[in-house]
């Protein structure tokens, strides 16, 4: 029998509480089965939630598609954000920086998700959610100057030039075309980020990961 994460050799070891044969890789050590009868526990489960959240798929749609407890796919999207690292950033590289706005149980709870794109490639450097305000846009800032960043392209928000050095910081007119082509995106794939939708968030956590997994996922 071969691991299913690292395609090596592994030996018996033992059996479930079912009775069914379990496995151990003799690699890295991973202890597994042959056929599961849940399927949250089959090991393509993590990849096609992960595939699902960035089409768009709310909790209770991957919960029927892939017949699997809605509290399962919330544990699981909150595991699987938590595994994924940050790209690396590209030096000397311009970015464009904006901030859209959804909300977290309620309309009037408003959280801004502020981020920043390289405008060469389009990968995302950074992002953070929270209030609009210094502080959440300032951490973008802190990872854009530690990439010494050659332009950071922002609108006319009034924070800007106060957390921005005047020397990278430009703003003119639809110098942010390619962001705002980005938000246009993401409203659209992600049904709770749109305008007039009954998806919505029902935490700030649960928000963050699926916005890592549609961002760095």
């Amino acid at each position: 029998m071969k691991c299913v994460k690292c395609i090596l050799r592994s030996l018996k070891n033992g059996s479930s509480a079912n009775g069914r044969q379990r496995f151990k890789c003799i690699s890295c050590g991973r202890s597994f089965q042959r056929d599961y009868s849940y399927e949250a526990s089959k090991p393509q489960t993590s990849k096609k939630i992960t595939t699902l959240v960035k089409e768009g798929c709310g909790i209770r749609s991957i919960s029927r598609i892939l017949r699997i407890s809605t509290t399962t796919v919330q544990r699981r999207i909150i595991t699987i954000s938590k595994q994924i690292k940050k790209p690396l950033v590209a030096s000397r590289s311009s970015f464009e920086m904006d901030e859209l706005c959804t909300f977290v149980g309620r309309k009037r709870n408003s959280i801004w998700v502020a981020y920043a794109i390289d405008r060469k490639t389009g990968i995302i450097a950074d992002f953070r959610a929270g209030n609009r305000t210094k502080k959440t846009l300032r951490g973008i800032i802190e990872t854009l100057e530690l990439a010494k960043a050659k332009k950071v392209y922002t609108d006319k928000l009034r924070h800007y030039p106060f957390i921005i050095p005047q020397e990278i910081h430009s703003v003119y007119n639809r110098c942010t075309n390619h962001i705002e082509r980005h938000n246009l995106t993401l409203r659209h794939q992600l049904r709770r980020l749109q305008r007039k939708t009954l998806c919505y968030s029902k935490s700030i956590v649960m928000l963050r990961a699926c916005l890592i997994i549609a961002f760095l996922g």
